[in-house]
């Protein structure tokens, strides 16, 4: 997971000390998900947490009450370097939106971030409240998280996400209908801590 925009306060709070989660997914016979992850922690340790995603009554649509997550949908993918999540949960009488940009890579990929960033608005979020995170192998200190703001459009080690006019698919609209490769299994990258013992 290399970005997150929320208005979840939790998140909100933290979001200034995250680093990058190693996410695994594999898809099951019956349509849903099985997802493990990989959270760092301050002492440079993992946090694994195994979980199910649900498939719901459209493709791309899951959901998974155990985390209180009522709405999962797949808002855009390429199949090959990113996947833009939508999610949304409902605890304790609070409704909040998440958008979480997933990639096959611990780089940002600039389209993903791209889409993340003008998806934000149409679902009611600020960019202001999202960020781009740092790699969880990456030493304390600089670079920290990025905001994901209009004007802040580069990432650490020089990576820029260009402009564009391009329209976003609605999220009711789901998976993209254009046809295409997924992409293939790509190795996982050792280099973070997280995935070395998942």
């Amino acid at each position: 997971m290399v970005g997150v925009v929320s208005d979840d306060q939790d998140f909100l709070d933290s979001k200034d000390t995250m680093k990058m989660a190693v996410v695994l997914v594999t898809p099951l016979g019956n349509g849903d998900l099985a997802l493990k992850f990989g959270y760092p922690t301050p002492d440079g340790g993992c946090q694994k947490m195994d979980t199910t995603f649900t498939k719901g009554a459209v493709p791309g649509q899951f959901s998974n009450p155990a985390m209180a997550l009522t709405d999962i949908r797949v808002a855009f993918s390429d199949y090959q370097h990113f996947a833009l999540l939508y999610l949304e949960t409902r605890k304790g009488g609070l409704r909040n939106q998440w958008l979480q940009l997933y990639a096959r890579a611990p780089e940002l990929f600039p389209e993903g971030a791209q889409k993340m960033q003008l998806l934000a608005p149409q679902v009611g979020l600020s960019p202001s409240q999202g960020v781009l995170l740092p790699k969880s192998g990456a030493p304390p200190g600089p670079p920290a998280p990025q905001p994901l703001t209009p004007g802040s459009r580069t990432r650490p080690r020089g990576l820029t996400v260009p402009e564009t006019n391009e329209a976003l698919p609605t999220l009711t609209q789901g998976l993209p209908t254009e046809s295409g490769e997924r992409g293939g299994q790509e190795e996982p990258h050792k280099t973070l801590p997280c995935l070395e013992s998942m």
